[in-house]
């Protein structure tokens, strides 16, 4: 069940949102919300497969356990650390196991001319958020930052719909409160307005601009799996096209993830402020999955030594951090060769930053960082590293030039998101926005509010009625 199907929008949210709001004046309904809320969870996840939802509750069962059992021990006893140990090397080996065991056996395969036959596994929805987020609330609870608070509370914290199968990566601590507050049903006007306004603004980016660009993308990766030769303007409207299907796929899925949350008092982090307005790969990754970024940083990067031993080794914690943030997007070398490209833009962003300090033009920042940002897409779409050679051999085979075979229907998507990515404020801001200045559509609800709002969901509607194809590109992450 995905946020832009009609089971989902039709059914489910309305059900739940029922439940929510007669519970405002049924006491005894408020003391159950939690339950509700999982059970529906449950629900959501089960609809995609009964094994997903299974080991997500294994999953969430062992973690809390576990964390009960760190709290009986201290920082001084040996037990405390060998548990923490124990416990990340569980969800590390179980993610492994469901993402990279195929992946270890083609790599085999291909070194040692092997041939292990590939296992049938399915991965489950949303593993490598829930994984993410249990192992950081399980070094927190060893560093006594975090606790549990009931078993509904924590396994509502993992399972929690809004955020599941496509982030943002959210921290317990940051949660477990507002779940908490979830029997103090308080439906406030604004909200809900602020809720369906993101909703409405997700929901148009991705079934109306992504879905939008896919007769554009998947012909040209696909031509290039196969070996096709590809002509410069065939495979630069590809690699383009992608460039911002994948944003606003991303983009517009979280951003539904978090007006649904503010529909019933919950406030998800952000995950985007236009990151390709960004003029320095440094700043791209302040913008881009900024959950994601933060995640890295705090649980991984400055656990390794971060900055404090010196030039040498903050770039190699930067590589290895860039390189398993590759891998954790996916199970194969070209996400870890796009890890690696961009640890190496950082590394070298950091250099010139530090030690060069050139003042570089803006509109020359924004340009080199958007083309090193547009080539390491390459090898995060391609399936093979021989699928996206040949598409960069297209994107310079300067000899295939040929202007006739420019699409009009191509440029004029592409232009529409360039136009809304490159200029338009990121979707975060506009509440900031509203409250720092009250003028403008969005000071407080109105009809040209209400007009806006009617208008992205109609179109969206409609593009998912008439639609004839629709992907969702991070629910294989």
């Amino acid at each position: 069940m995905l946020f832009n199907s009609f089971d989902f929008i039709f059914y489910f949210l309305p059900a739940l949102l029922m439940l929510y709001v007669v519970a405002e004046k049924f006491s005894f309904l408020k003391r159950y919300l939690q339950l509700v809320f999982l059970t529906f969870s449950y629900f959501f996840i089960g609809y995609w497969s009964t094994d997903a939802l299974i080991l997500i509750i294994c999953s969430t069962l062992f973690n809390y356990n576990i964390s009960k059992a760190l709290i009986k021990t201290t920082n001084k006893d040996v037990l405390h650390k060998n548990i923490l140990r124990f416990a990340v090397s569980v969800n590390l080996f179980v993610i492994g196991y469901f993402k990279y065991a195929n992946f270890s056996i083609n790599t085999v395969n291909t070194l040692f001319s092997h041939n292990f036959v590939r296992l049938d596994i399915v991965l489950p929805i949303g593993i490598s958020f829930y994984t993410f987020q249990q192992v950081a609330y399980i070094v927190d609870v060893y560093k006594e930052k975090a606790a549990p608070k009931g078993l509904i509370n924590y396994a509502l914290f993992v399972a929690f719909f809004p955020q599941l199968i496509a982030g943002p990566i959210v921290l317990f601590k940051d949660l477990q409160s507002q779940l908490l507050k979830l029997k103090d049903v308080n439906p406030k006007w604004n909200n809900i307005a602020w809720a369906i306004t993101y909703f409405s603004i997700g929901l148009f980016s991705k079934v109306v601009i992504a879905d939008s660009l896919i007769p554009y993308v998947k012909p040209v990766f696909s031509n290039a799996e196969y070996g096709m030769s590809l002509g410069f303007f065939e495979a630069w409207t590809g690699v383009i096209a992608y460039t911002f299907q994948l944003y606003f796929d991303f983009s517009g899925y979280t951003t539904m993830a978090v007006g649904l949350g503010l529909l019933f008092g919950i406030k998800l982090p952000w995950n985007f402020n236009s990151p390709y307005q960004s003029t320095s790969i440094i700043d791209f990754w302040r913008r881009w999955h900024i959950t994601l970024s933060h995640f890295l940083r705090d649980y991984l990067y400055i656990p390794l030594g971060g900055n404090r031993k010196g030039v040498i080794r903050k770039d190699v914690n930067l590589m290895i951090t860039m390189l398993l943030g590759g891998l954790w997007h996916g199970a194969g070398w070209n996400f870890v060769i796009w890890g690696g490209l961009h640890g190496s833009y950082l590394i070298i962003n950091h250099y010139f930053r530090e030690k060069i300090k050139i003042k570089i033009p803006k509109l020359l920042a924004f340009f080199v960082t958007f083309l090193c940002v547009i080539h390491a897409w390459v090898f995060f779409r391609a399936l093979t590293l021989d699928g996206a050679m040949s598409i960069f051999k297209g994107m310079y085979n300067f000899s295939s030039i040929n202007f006739a075979l420019i699409s009009k229907g191509a440029i004029l998507k592409i232009g529409v998101a360039a136009i809304i990515a490159f200029s338009f404020p990121a979707t975060s801001r506009l509440r900031e926005n509203s409250l720092e200045n009250d003028t403008g559509i969005f000071s407080k609800p109105g009809y040209l509010w209400l007009m806006l709002i009617i208008f992205n969901l109609s179109i969206a509607f409609l593009g998912m009625v008439i639609g004839s194809e629709t992907e969702f590109l991070y629910f294989q992450f």
